[in-house]
């Protein structure tokens, strides 16, 4: 690729990143705070809803240029015929590339931010310096494999050899049923990032964070947050009381867990929800702001590189 076209590639996709990233922003921390452990509520809710925005800020304009430019240049590289069948292959794999490189500056500022969306009363600059001093630079980059994964997984629809609003509308609806699908694995790297240093979760394997999800929230788990749902705050220091009472502490806890219980299915008729339902709520948590998130910056991010990039070059050639 030549000289003009890397530098259109590189600032059309920064410019692109950075308006999505600030104007679906708050999406994204209802997205989080949906997909934290400690659940919504008291992860923020609705409050500070802007808190992590400097990470995502920082980060937004070198990890789209650094995934674009990549992607230009892999595409260059990998040159076909455009009536080539390799042509889609060619895209993929394009596509791939520039999501590890990007993740190396993504994944650092997405840690941040997370943390932060979670704590809102925390500073940005004071999550970032907590980080480094209690686990350094690799904590920086917990999540990296589980974050390239999912991206990759559907990277593949990026394409620039059509109109630009056919590249908006198309990248739209891509990137709104690419994000259902890949929702279970966001919530892993969601789980990842925010893990406790130390704890198995951390480690950054994505088998072993949806596994402890199945355990702490599957089928177990759930039966056990589906109670706190259906039946209310005040049968949860009932069900959560240690075995270590002794009998009698252990039959109180039963006996009040039962009453209220068979309380709530007296005045409500049954419970709505199966602990096997309340698993997929789990590991689709946020899908809904995800997939708006992503169907809207799909069409935002493609339609203004496409046009932000035709301009540089435009600009570019009237210069000679």
């Amino acid at each position: 690729m030549d000289k003009p076209g890397l530098t259109a590639s590189l600032v059309a996709g920064g410019v692109a990143g950075v308006s999505v990233d600030l104007i679906l922003f708050p999406l994204d921390t209802i997205k989080t705070r949906l997909q934290s452990p400690q659940g919504f509520n008291k992860a923020g809710g609705f409050r500070g809803i802007y808190a992590g925005v400097p990470s995502a800020a920082i980060g937004s304009f070198p990890n789209a240029a650094a995934f674009f430019l990549t992607y230009e240049y892999v595409k260059w590289f990998l040159h076909t015929d455009s009536a080539s069948c390799f042509v889609p292959v060619k895209h993929m794999l394009a596509a791939s590339a520039g999501e590890v490189v990007a993740c190396l500056i993504r994944v650092p500022s997405e840690v941040v931010k997370q943390r932060a969306q979670v704590s809102a009363s925390s500073r940005t600059f004071q999550i970032f310096s907590n980080i480094l001093y209690e686990e350094g630079i690799q904590g920086l980059y917990r999540g990296y494999k589980s974050t390239v994964l999912r991206e990759a997984l559907w990277s593949w629809r990026q394409d620039h050899v059509v109109d630009s609003w056919q590249s908006a509308v198309c990248g739209a609806f891509a990137g709104g049923f690419a994000a259902a699908v890949t929702t279970p694995l966001d919530v892993a790297k969601t789980r990842i990032m925010l893990a406790k240093a130390g704890s198995s979760t951390a480690s950054g394997n994505v088998l072993s964070a949806l596994h402890g999800v199945w355990q702490s929230q599957g089928l177990a788990g759930c039966q056990h947050e589906w109670l706190q749902w259906e039946v209310g705050w005040p049968v949860l220091p009932h069900l959560s009381e240690p075995h270590s009472q002794g009998p009698q502490g252990s039959s109180r806890s039963s006996f009040l867990a039962a009453f209220s219980l068979s309380h709530h299915l007296a005045q409500h008729g049954g419970l709505s929800e199966s602990p096997q339902d309340a698993i997929a709520d789990i590991l689709f948590a946020g899908v809904f702001p995800r997939m708006a998130a992503i169907s809207l910056g799909g069409f935002i991010f493609l339609g203004a590189y496409d046009q932000t990039y035709s301009l540089l070059l435009e600009v570019g050639r009237k210069s000679l």
